[in-house]
C-alpha cells in the first residue's frame, strides 16, 4: 500500500522538456473515486530539489495562478533554477471544498470515529498532517492500531467541538485526507530541500498575521529569535523574498505612512500587500526591522505543513532520518480586493520564487 503515480517526461519540437505525473494513494479512506493529484518536475542537473504547491484552500485562488504561471514560466526555460522543481498546481481539486465556507474540505464518516456522533462538515487541510518528527507509517501503525491516525504535538486527539478556536461545525479529523497521503508520500520519496506554500490573506494591519510571506524555519523559533544557524539561513531567505516581492509591487499597492495611521478615512486606505512582514504597532518598518515569522502563539491546534516540513523525519533508533528538516515558505497573498487586485500580486510573487526560492 502506497503511492501509486510515475513521471513522464514530455518534449517538445521547441526543445522544451519536463516530466508531469498523476499520482493517487493505494489507502484513500473517502468512499468516493480514487483522488489524483497532478505534478509537474523541471530537472536542473542538481539532485536538490524544491517543492512549490498551491491549491490547499478553495478560498485562495490566486495562488494557484501564481503556482501554474510559475509552471508556464518553468517549461519555457526563461529561467533555470538551481533545484530541481516540482510543482503542485492545485493540491485539492475544486469540488473538494465546502459550499459554504472554501477554505474547509468536505468530510466523510470514514475519517472520524463514530463516537463524534454527527457527519464531519468542515476539515481544515493544513491541519491534517502526521505529528511533528513522524513518518507516514508511523501514521497508518497508530491508525491500524487504534482507528485514529491523527494526533497532535501534545498527543490529544481531535475531538475538539468545544475549542474556541474551531469553528463549530468543523471537526479536525482522525483520518489523513487523501491529498494530504500523496503530498506527504511525495516528499518522502523526493525529499526536497525547501517548499513553498501558496496561499492567500484577507487580513490587513495584522503584523505576522497578515498577507506577506513567512517561513517555518529548521530547529523551530521563539518570541525573539530563531534558534538554530540553519534556521537562521531560513529567515534570511524568507527576508530576500519579501525584499524582492517588494521591489516588483506597483506603487499604486503601497499606502503612503500617513494613510496607515489614524487619518485613514477607510479599512482598505491602509492596507499594505506585505502588512504582515512590515506592519508594526508604530507603522511601517523595514524587513530588517519586520517579522518573518508568525506569531508564536497562532498556529491552531493541529499539524501544519509547515510545523511537519520543518523538522526532521525520524525513524527507528540507530537508523538514518528519513528526510532532512526543510524550512517552509509560506507565501500569503494580499486579497482584500477594495485595494489590492489579487491579480496584481502575482508578478512580485512570481518574481520572489524564480529569484530567490529556486535559486
Amino acid at each position: 500500500m502506497g503511492l501509486n503515480g510515475s513521471w513522464t517526461t514530455i518534449k517538445k519540437p521547441s526543445g522544451d522538456e519536463w516530466q508531469e505525473a498523476r499520482f493517487t494513494t493505494d489507502d484513500q479512506r473517502e468512499k468516493r473515486e480514487p483522488v489524483e493529484v497532478g505534478a509537474f518536475k523541471f530537472e536542473s542537473g542538481s539532485t536538490d530539489v524544491a517543492l512549490v504547491l498551491a491549491g490547499v484552500h478553495g478560498s485562495e485562488p490566486t495562488g494557484v495562478e501564481v503556482a501554474l504561471r510559475l509552471i508556464d514560466s518553468l517549461k519555457s526555460k526563461r529561467k533555470r533554477p538551481n533545484f530541481t522543481t516540482i510543482v503542485i498546481p492545485r493540491l485539492f481539486g475544486p469540488k473538494r471544498f465546502a459550499k459554504k465556507d472554501l477554505r474547509y474540505v468536505v468530510g466523510e464518516d470514514a475519517l472520524y470515529r463514530p463516537k463524534h456522533g454527527k457527519r464531519v462538515m468542515n476539515i481544515e487541510p493544513n491541519r491534517n498532517l502526521p505529528r511533528v518528527g513522524e513518518s507516514y507509517a508511523d501514521v497508518q501503525d497508530r491508525g491500524s492500531r487504534s482507528g485514529i491516525e491523527l494526533i497532535d504535538y501534545y498527543d490529544r486527539t481531535f475531538d475538539y467541538r468545544d475549542d474556541k478556536n474551531v469553528p463549530l461545525d468543523t471537526i479536525l479529523a482522525d483520518m489523513m485526507l487523501a491529498e494530504n497521503r500523496i503530498l506527504v508520500q511525495i516528499i518522502q520519496q523526493e525529499k526536497p530541500k525547501r517548499t513553498a506554500s501558496l496561499h492567500g490573506k484577507w487580513k490587513y494591519n495584522a503584523f505576522g498575521d497578515g498577507p506577506g510571506i513567512f517561513v517555518d524555519p529548521r530547529g523551530g523559533f521563539g518570541p525573539l529569535l530563531t534558534w538554530t544557524k540553519d534556521g537562521q539561513i531560513d529567515d534570511r531567505l524568507a527576508r530576500a523574498m519579501v525584499q524582492t516581492a517588494l521591489k516588483a509591487l506597483p506603487p499604486s499597492l503601497i499606502p503612503s505612512l500617513k494613510k496607515i495611521g489614524s487619518e485613514a478615512k477607510k479599512p482598505w486606505e491602509q492596507f499594505h500587500p506585505f502588512a504582515g512582514n512590515l506592519l508594526s504597532p508604530s507603522g511601517l518598518v523595514s524587513i530588517d526591522k519586520g517579522t518573518v515569522h508568525y506569531p508564536v502563539a497562532s498556529h491552531a491546534r493541529g499539524t501544519s505543513l509547515g510545523m511537519w516540513g520543518s523538522a526532521e523525519q525520524l525513524h527507528e533508533e540507530g537508523a538514518p532520518t528519513l528526510r532532512d528538516a526543510m524550512p517552509v515558505i509560506t507565501v500569503e497573498i494580499a486579497s482584500f480586493e477594495q485595494k489590492v487586485d489579487p491579480k496584481q500580486m502575482i508578478g512580485p510573487t512570481l518574481r520572489s520564487l524564480l529569484e530567490d526560492f529556486l535559486m
